[in-house]
Formats: C-alpha cells, structure tokens, sequence
C-alpha cells in the first residue's frame, strides 16, 4: 500500500475523498495533508439531499487536525459547491464545511478517543486545550454530532 492511502486510511476519510499529497516540515513541527476527490465525483445537494449533482465550483478549506504524533497536523481541501438540479439551489459561499466528510475526519469523535476517560468531566476550554485548538472548534464539533445523533 502507498503512503497516501495509507493516510488516506488512517484519516478515516470516505471515499470519494483521498489525501493526493502531504507535506512534511519537521523543523516546524508541522504536516499538511491535501484531500481531493476524483474529477466527475457529483455529491449530495446539503439543502434538500437530492444525491448526485454536478459541483459548481469549489472553495480552498482548511482545518486544523488533531496532533499526528508530536506535530501540528492542517488538513487542505477544496470543497465541492453544487448547482442543485431538484431544488436549484446553489451551495452559498457562507456554507459551513465543518459537516464534510473531511471535517469530521478532522474531529471525529474517533480522533478525540484517546482523551474520552477523561473528557466527561471537562470544561469544554480545558478539553480544547489537549490539542491546542480553540473551544470554539470543540462546540462546533460537539454541535455537529449532537445534530448528527437527533437525526438518527
């Protein structure tokens, strides 16, 4: 198996998504993983959920990951806005991408696992502290599977 699907792996990423490349600076303490999808990949509307419509257009993301080993880890990707065929709306540029698949990945609950004994009972600025994020990020996280969970 190559490296980038091994990250790919590692990332949990979903297909149609795939690190394509990572850049490595161990004198800053830091590595990027730039996603994509396959050219053609046609993705769910996120107003109605009509699957399969065309990408517009995309916007450059990026995310901070949680820490790979001891370096600071940001994740790239140009995410997908769709021209919706069902209810003609387009994806607004204000769209929030946290929901992607890249962003969960990014914060998915399986990436806070190794803080879960302890994170019952923490502050929310005190769990955002371990991997040196905001606490704003862990309340949009934490807003995000909340949501999740009701709609199931």
């Amino acid at each position: 198996m190559d490296p980038l699907s091994s990250f790919t792996l590692a990332l949990g990423l979903p297909a149609p998504w795939e690190v394509v490349d990572v850049a490595f600076d161990p004198k800053s303490g830091r590595i990027d993983f730039h996603h994509a999808s396959a050219p053609g990949t046609r993705f769910s509307c996120p107003h109605c959920g009509a699957e399969h419509q065309p990408v517009h257009d995309t916007l450059e993301r990026d995310w901070r990951h949680l820490n790979v080993f001891q370096f600071q880890a940001y994740i790239h990707a140009k995410v997908p806005r769709v021209r919706c065929g069902t209810c003609a709306k387009t994806t607004p540029r204000s769209w929030r991408p946290e929901r992607t698949p890249i962003a969960a990945s990014a914060y998915g609950w399986r990436s806070w696992s190794y803080w879960s004994p302890s994170i019952k009972t923490m502050a929310v600025s005190q769990i955002a502290q371990l991997p040196g994020v905001s606490d704003g990020r862990v309340w949009r996280t934490l807003d995000h599977y909340v949501d999740q969970a009701h709609a199931q």
